[in-house]
C-alpha cells in the first residue's frame, strides 16, 4: 500500500473502491473534529464535510452543523484567497 500524503484523505467505500481525497483543513465544532476535503482533480471544486474519530471513521455532519461548515469555509477560503494576492 502507497504510503498517504500529508494532505491526504482515504476512503474506503462499502464497496471496496479506494477514493483519495485532498484535505484542506480540519476544525473543531463542540467536541468534534471536523476535515474538510476535496477531489484532487475537482473542476467544480466541491468542497465535502465530515466528522472524523481517532480511527479516522467519516460520518456525515449533522444538520445544526452545515451553517457552522459554511461560515467556516467561506471564512478559509477569503484567507486563502487574501494570502495569495
Amino acid at each position: 500500500m502507497a504510503e498517504l500524503r500529508e494532505d491526504e484523505l482515504e476512503i474506503v467505500m462499502e464497496d471496496g473502491e479506494v477514493l483519495h481525497k485532498r484535505i484542506l483543513f480540519t476544525a473543531n465544532y463542540g467536541e468534534k473534529d471536523v476535515v474538510f476535503f476535496t477531489d484532487y482533480d475537482a473542476e467544480d471544486e466541491e468542497v465535502n464535510v465530515m466528522y472524523y474519530d481517532e480511527e479516522g471513521a467519516l460520518t456525515p455532519l449533522e444538520e445544526d452543523a452545515y451553517g457552522w461548515a459554511e461560515e467556516v469555509l467561506n471564512t478559509w477560503i477569503k484567507d486563502t484567497e487574501e494570502n495569495e494576492g
